[in-house]
């Protein structure tokens, strides 16, 4: 049998501070890592997008999106 997955979907201000980090975390491994980025991932757009987060019946994150609304400038500004 399959596991499930249990999904939710929050504004920023739903994380808990691990799930915050976990997060990030997984970020963090799929840009800096994987895709071998020279940029960081916290961009500012986490504060105006909705999350979206798959769980295991674990509780282990196994996907995660942001989901930014049509026409939000998602550009920033890299120094």
């Amino acid at each position: 049998m399959a596991n499930r997955v249990a999904w939710h979907c929050h504004r920023f201000d739903g994380f808990t501070p691990l799930a915050l980090y976990r997060a990030l975390q997984l970020r963090d491994r799929v840009f800096v890592v994987e895709q071998q980025s020279i940029y960081g991932d916290v961009d500012g757009v986490d504060l105006h997008c909705l999350h979206l987060s798959g769980h295991d019946d674990g509780g282990r994150l196994l996907a995660y999106a942001r989901l930014i609304a049509p026409g939000r400038n998602t550009r920033t500004r890299r120094r």
